[in-house]
């Protein structure tokens, strides 16, 4: 019972001491430097500190974030596959059209619409179809960008292809060349 009682008187003890803050000691060295430290130098004075500062911070009304039962539900991300033209591929269309094809999944919801853009360039804007023909698509690298967007334009999902045309050019047509004359003989 004893040793519980001085175990008790220990701990109110040592909480006391915490209570009362650190001790730091500050002292100046040979160099002229200023120290501080927790245990004591030869030379070093005791530095009283103050107790805490607390600071009292209210955020004002229009920084709170308002979360109530009103708020609409997060619109879906989608994940958009360009099935055709497939990413690396070499066409050589004959009349200049490339045919794309998308995948989306979840299936779109509404107010939400596709973007298709070749070259960073829109060529179709605000659709739900998930098929479309590129006309005049001529030789070259071309870079395929359908994004998906929500009703107040934000991006949902997005894919990109980059693909190639290749066409044998007019200038390089074959031409008939005569084969060896004939042998006498």
């Amino acid at each position: 019972m004893k040793g519980g009682y001085l175990l008790l008187f220990a701990g109110i003890l040592a909480s006391l001491w915490a209570l009362a803050g650190p001790v730091v000691y500050k002292w100046v060295d040979k160099n002229g430097e200023v120290h501080y430290s927790g245990r004591p130098h030869p030379g070093a004075v005791r530095v009283e500190l103050g107790a805490a500062s607390v600071v009292n911070f209210k955020i004002p009304p229009k920084y709170k974030t308002i979360r109530s039962a009103a708020q609409p539900k997060a619109l879906p991300h989608y994940r958009i596959r360009i099935l055709a033209p497939v990413n690396g591929t070499t066409l050589r269309p004959a009349d200049y059209r490339v045919r794309v094809n998308v995948s989306i999944n979840p299936a779109l919801r509404p107010g939400t619409r596709l973007n298709y853009a070749l070259d960073g360039k829109a060529v179709r804007v605000g659709a739900m179809a998930t098929t479309l023909t590129l006309t005049r698509v001529y030789r070259g690298t071309h870079v395929l960008t359908v994004v998906a967007r929500g009703p107040k334009g934000e991006a949902l999902g997005r894919a990109q292809s980059t693909f190639y045309i290749q066409r044998h050019s007019i200038l390089f047509r074959r031409r008939h060349r005569p084969g060896p004359p004939p042998a006498n003989g």
